[in-house]
């Protein structure tokens, strides 16, 4: 998938000397390639982040979306992001819950995924590469 996303919230969880623990609320309109070639989809989000005063740090999250058949997909993330110059990335792992058949494939998929916006995460474009696991490799 590839799309754009924008931050609807972010929440100061926790604030102490080393940095601090935010929530972000995120939603994105992705279009689907390869394998997810006509799952066209918004996502909704919410991560969590524990940044130091750089804004570097580890990131969590889960998020669902909806197909246009009504099935929703689970997503949960894990990753590392970091605003440098005027830009922010992220690079996380995600994998999929999906409790229909034409949908099992994303069961057993994981994801590479790259967030890449504004140093606030106000805006972004997000790109999101298959992985199979599932798959041996000679």
């Amino acid at each position: 998938w590839e799309g754009k996303g924008k931050t609807l919230s972010m929440t100061v969880k926790e604030l102490n000397p080393i940095g601090a623990t935010l929530e972000y609320n995120w939603t994105a309109d992705l279009k689907g390639f390869g394998r997810a070639s006509g799952i066209d989809v918004a996502i909704v989000f919410t991560a969590s982040k524990t940044a130091d005063f750089f804004g570097a740090g580890p990131t969590t999250g889960r998020g669902v979306f909806f197909t246009k058949e009504g099935n929703m997909v689970g997503v949960r993330s894990s990753g590392y992001g970091k605003p440098t110059l005027d830009q922010g990335r992220s690079v996380e792992i995600w994998s999929f819950v999906a409790g229909t058949n034409s949908l099992d494939w994303l069961n057993k998929t994981a994801a590479v995924v790259v967030i890449e916006g504004d140093d606030q995460w106000r805006e972004f474009s997000i790109t999101i590469n298959e992985m199979d696991y599932t798959q041996t490799r000679k």
